[in-house]
């Protein structure tokens, strides 16, 4: 499903609904809905950091692995573009620190928790995470093999630590199914994808 706002493409892939779906189906709803109220802030970030440097957004998608935001250029410095990587994820964890020190209630520290992990994890040296992009930044201009190796086994290493731990948390009863199944799609994403130039893709 395909629609235009403001000059910006908005595109809802049949994996998004599939995966809400399938969160409806495991009675996991309520977690999915915070999850993607904290994705949403974090892509906030990103799009306020890309409007104070006049970063125009091509489009803006969802699908089973998230939120991703498509630029129609990005030819900004290279310490704008850090400072775009790494807003999402201020977000995230700022909102994380506020909420722990003002609330109480299970279901606000439950959306402080969440953001955290959201804010953490996509600083990550992973290509599917900022953090991945940030890599690429230091060692994908660099295309000597020793660069190319180092980021390679950064990429690989967060991302099989990722899916250990949520399949610990899996079978401990302690994640949600859909949590799971993100997180299957993202390593299959990473694992088998190459460092390639994605300065223009945020997530």
């Amino acid at each position: 499903m395909n629609f235009t706002l403001m000059k910006t493409n908005f595109r809802f892939d049949f994996s998004f609904f599939a995966l809400i779906g399938i969160s409806v189906l495991l009675r996991d709803k309520n977690y999915i809905a915070v999850s993607l109220l904290c994705c949403l802030l974090h892509e906030c970030g990103h799009l306020l950091a890309m409007g104070l440097f006049k970063v125009r957004v091509k489009e803006i998608a969802f699908y089973g692995g998230g939120i991703k935001i498509c630029a129609d250029n990005f030819n900004v410095k290279k310490s704008a573009t850090i400072i775009i990587l790494i807003a999402g994820s201020f977000v995230n964890i700022v909102l994380c620190i506020i909420t722990a020190l003002i609330f109480t209630e299970t279901k606000m520290l439950v959306f402080a928790a969440l953001n955290g992990a959201i804010g953490v994890f996509n600083l990550l040296p992973v290509d599917y995470f900022d953090g991945g992009r940030l890599v690429d930044l230091i060692f994908c201009e660099k295309n000597s093999t020793t660069a190319f190796r180092i980021k390679t086994f950064l990429n690989s290493a967060s991302t099989l630590l990722i899916f250990s731990f949520c399949a610990v948390a899996f079978y401990k009863s302690e994640a949600s199914p859909s949590l799971l199944a993100a997180v299957i799609f993202i390593s299959a994403v990473d694992l088998f994808g190459g460092c390639n130039n994605r300065k223009a893709v945020l997530k």
